[in-house]
């Protein structure tokens, strides 16, 4: 076993802060030629099952279009993540010929953001499926070697952000948001756009907008109104 996935391990199962458990994976990733990451947790009541993901390096955009247009339930490797108990590769797993068009979408729009293929893992616990991680990229082929050091590092990795997020009703309790991030979401919440919030903080629009990108990667958010909305209800900010 390579000593270095034992390091980054330990390095993720010793911090407390998510912005450097990130920093770690991607940084280990990056060995075998991924660059992409999500931690997801799921919650079932009753027939509904929602997913949260508390920590990615996935595009935001494509994220949001992913809970927006309900891909979780029309994504066919999602739903086999809830079946299956063991880490599985996407090309390996599924074809894409004789798909329905809303299949071949999601892989097409995956693709267009860097994901043509990747590695998904289920994560159970005594009570049943609590989530998944992915690994994503442009790698064609995941060796035994690779995927077994893809796995230590993913159990590790949920684990950690679980214990980190504590439990996934009080996630925005747990997290917390920069200055700055709260300053951009107060200034959102009075009607301010990107243009105007970056002329009262002296910021550029582009570091206004990844402000808002980072709170709702933190809140679990699917867009700018409901990053604000949450941010309110949770005491994050106020007016």
């Amino acid at each position: 076993m390579d000593e270095s996935v034992m390091a980054a391990a330990l390095a993720i199962q010793s911090s407390g802060n998510l912005q450097v458990i990130s920093e770690i994976t991607e940084k280990f990733i990056q060995r075998h030629e991924v660059d992409k990451f999500a931690v997801a947790f799921v919650a079932q009541n009753g027939m509904e099952t929602t997913e949260f993901v508390p920590l990615s390096n996935i595009s935001s955009e494509f994220l949001r279009l992913y809970a927006e247009r309900d891909y979780f339930l029309l994504d066919p490797l999602a739903q086999f993540c809830l079946r299956t108990t063991t880490p599985f590769i996407w090309e390996e797993t599924l074809s894409l010929r004789d798909q329905a068009p809303i299949v071949k979408r999601i892989y097409s729009e995956a693709s267009e953001f860097g994901m043509p293929n990747g590695m998904s893992m289920p994560v159970r616990g005594f009570e049943g499926l609590r989530g998944s991680v992915t690994f994503a990229g442009e790698r064609s082929r995941f060796g035994p070697k690779e995927k077994l050091e893809l796995e230590i590092l993913g159990l590790v990795l949920h684990a950690r952000v679980g214990e980190l997020c504590h439990t996934i009703t009080d996630r925005a309790q747990t997290l917390r948001l920069t200055a700055r991030e709260q300053e951009t979401l107060r200034w959102a919440a009075l009607g301010k756009t990107s243009d105007d919030i970056a002329d009262i903080l002296g910021l550029t629009k582009r570091t206004v907008d990844q402000h808002f990108e980072n709170a709702a990667r933190k809140l679990g958010t699917v867009n700018r109104t409901h990053t604000v909305a949450k941010a309110l209800r949770n005491n994050l900010i106020t007016l």
